[in-house]
């Protein structure tokens, strides 16, 4: 094999042997990677896209962690989890920005291992989205206290009829439309009272709509 044969092979991390970092346009080369046994396809470049970070300074130049170690396949081998480092990989490829949030239990997790790696972008961004997440928790457990400690009362209000039947007289239609208006009216007396609608149900037939009326009961 020839010298230059060599250097692609070990830029690739194709060999079975501790792999030797590429410079240059190199950088943009595929690269294989094997993640706790799960195969990734990346660059140099995108591993380096945080500059400063220990996972950049290890796939760079000279890193003072060591040569990287290629499996049987030439795969560089990183012992960490290939679920989180999907979201680590993303981050890096899209210039270090992360887009969406990683779901529970994984966000904790994907945030302990970018602060493994040395990612602070990413720690800051993750820690951002665990404020986010906290601060909605103790809003919604807020309202559920509140709302546990609040007496409702309630009122069942039936709008209808809804429809006429072509067999219906005039009489019968004045006298079902007047039954609808007489409906509407109690509903909007409800509204008026500081009810407000929680729930509706139309019957099976059509006619009728069952409305759920709640309000603050007076102390």
């Amino acid at each position: 094999m020839s010298a230059a044969k060599r250097a692609r092979t070990d830029d690739t991390g194709a060999a079975a042997t501790p792999a030797t970092p590429a410079v240059g346009s190199c950088n943009f080369q595929p690269m294989r990677l094997s993640v706790g046994g799960t195969l990734f396809t990346t660059t140099r470049a995108t591993l380096c896209a945080e500059k400063g970070s220990m996972l950049a300074t290890k796939f760079e130049g000279g890193s003072p962690f060591g040569e990287l170690v290629a499996d049987e396949t030439g795969a560089i081998f990183l012992d960490t989890d290939p679920a989180t480092f999907t979201w680590i990989l993303g981050y890096l490829r899209r210039s270090c920005c992360l887009a969406g949030t990683p779901p529970q239990p994984l966000l904790e997790q994907v945030r302990a291992d970018a602060d493994y790696f040395g990612l602070s972008g990413l720690v800051k961004a993750l820690d951002a989205r665990l404020a986010a997440i906290e601060k909605a928790e103790k809003a919604e457990k807020a309202e559920k206290a509140k709302k546990a400690a609040t007496r409702y009362t309630y009122q069942h209000r039936l709008v209808g009829p809804l429809s006429a039947s072509e067999t219906d007289s005039d009489e019968d239609r004045r006298a079902r439309y007047a039954k609808f208006e007489q409906s509407m009216q109690q509903l909007n007396d409800s509204a008026q009272a500081g009810y407000r609608l929680v729930s509706a149900a139309v019957d099976g037939e059509g006619n009728y709509v069952d409305c759920m009326m709640e309000k603050v009961a007076a102390r």
